[in-house]
């Protein structure tokens, strides 16, 4: 069976050296054709190996939007690597062979979306790495914060037919985005997946710790939360962290036989347990809409991302 292709795009905002650096390293390991993509400040200069400039800044998942359909109507690949300029892969690795090898393993599942695990503290429980020999080297996962994910042509297709993640064009500043794609994964029969065998570093915002970010961190958590929170209400209701959930845990439950990987939520991590740990998890999430969302609209979407995102 022939490999599937593999397009990495990097995502520069503002940090010439680092996209500098990963591009150098995705040719290293083989990659031809690598999009370095450069959003279009005028903060600072553009990496010399920017090949895609926009003319403006369109923010964060603007400069997604336009590289994934340049990529997609005239250069397709079978997945589409994400890369922002906050990850860090190691000299040791070899990620293109790492992704093969990965998505060769799980060629039975319809991989949807694929994350390295990160040597970061504050990453979610199902993307920390923990050993690349980990007995369980792969999870399933409800939701992927978006760093470094391999993503399949194919779903970002339903994607743009739905208007949905990257193609909202009302999530400017990304958050959501991830909630929204990981959902659509689920809705389109995909599974998101992160790989214990495939280790990267990561450090979280690393634009706006370095004064890069146009903006204080305060001021983009407060704007992007609540844009997030206004657009998935508009699209899913109030409760629409929930839907999701339901939705995943559905999907879940009707695989049969029972996954045979790791599962793993905001709220739980561990082997698949079946339907008694679906209700605790729905129960769980009950209790966080029911003392966590009436409130403020900002206040809610501050209360999501605290207890669901690790972003505070």
């Amino acid at each position: 069976m022939a490999l599937p292709t593999i397009k990495p795009i990097i995502l520069s905002y503002n940090m010439p050296e680092e996209a500098s650096r990963l591009y150098k390293k995705l040719q290293a390991d083989g990659f031809s054709d690598v999009l370095l993509v450069d959003n279009g400040s005028d903060m600072h200069p553009p990496s010399p190996h920017a090949n895609f400039r926009l003319p403006k800044n369109i923010r964060a998942n603007g400069q997604a939007r336009m590289a994934l359909i340049y990529s997609m109507d005239y250069f397709p690949a079978d997945y589409y690597w994400l890369i922002s300029t906050s990850a860090d892969l190691y000299p040791q690795a070899n990620y293109r062979q790492a992704i093969e090898a990965s998505l060769s393993r799980l060629s039975a599942f319809r991989v949807g979306v694929l994350s390295p695990t990160f040597d970061c503290p504050t990453a979610l429980p199902a993307q920390q790495h923990l050993s690349a020999n980990a007995p369980e080297t792969t999870s399933i996962c409800f939701f992927l914060e978006a760093t470094a994910n391999v993503l399949a042509h194919n779903l970002l297709e339903k994607c743009r037919e739905d208007g949905a993640a990257f193609f909202e064009t009302r999530l400017t500043r990304g958050w959501g985005c991830d909630y929204e794609l990981c959902h659509e994964a689920v809705l389109h029969g995909f599974w998101c997946m992160a790989d214990q065998a495939i280790a990267a570093g990561w450090k979280r915002n690393l634009g706006y710790h370095k004064g890069v970010g146009g903006e204080s961190i305060q001021h983009y958590y407060d704007q992007a939360s609540a844009e997030m929170n206004a657009v998935m209400a508009d699209k899913y209701g109030e409760r629409w962290i929930m839907n999701f959930l339901r939705d995943f845990t559905s999907a879940v439950k009707r695989s049969s036989p029972p996954l045979p990987v790791q599962y793993h939520s905001h709220f739980s991590s561990g082997p698949y347990e079946g339907p008694s740990m679906l209700q605790s998890l729905t129960n769980r999430t009950k209790d966080i809409l029911k003392n966590g969302l009436r409130r403020t609209p900002l206040a809610k979407a501050r209360s999501i991302l605290r207890m669901l995102r690790s972003r505070f």
